[in-house]
């Protein structure tokens, strides 16, 4: 071996250069492997948010659970279930005015007795 300037530095440079060559294909497989399964990496905001709508989903079953039982039904039908009062009225045959009415009564009940920092989600939730 050739101790001299020249072949240290061609050796390391060669080393460096191999080196930074093995770290570029080690990343690009790790970014096929994620691509592949899918993950994705989620931000403490999002998991603020996530469990913000969780508590707020748990307090308006909470509600629904304490409504009388046409109530309850119709709200469910209507509000969770997406359902229009035509069809809510076909399924349960009773008039169109009473499920107006029972919606009415049901989401008058919701928001009076849900905690006023929920509301803005609520209206987010209903659209």
């Amino acid at each position: 071996m050739d101790e001299s300037e020249s072949f240290v530095r061609n050796y390391l440079y060669t080393a460096v250069r191999f080196s930074c060559l093995k770290y570029i294909r080690h990343e690009r497989v790790k970014e096929k492997y994620w691509l592949q399964v899918g993950f994705k990496e989620e931000d403490d905001h999002s998991v603020e948010l996530s469990v913000i709508h969780t508590e707020v989903i748990n307090e308006v079953y909470r509600i629904i659970q304490e409504m009388p039982t046409a109530c309850q039904q119709i709200f469910t039908l209507g509000y969770l279930e997406g359902l229009s009062n035509l069809e809510i009225t076909e399924r349960l045959q009773i008039s169109v005015n009473t499920v107006k009415t029972q919606k009415q009564r049901g989401m008058k009940m919701l928001l009076d007795k849900l905690h006023p920092e929920f509301l803005p989600f609520i209206i987010f939730l209903l659209k």
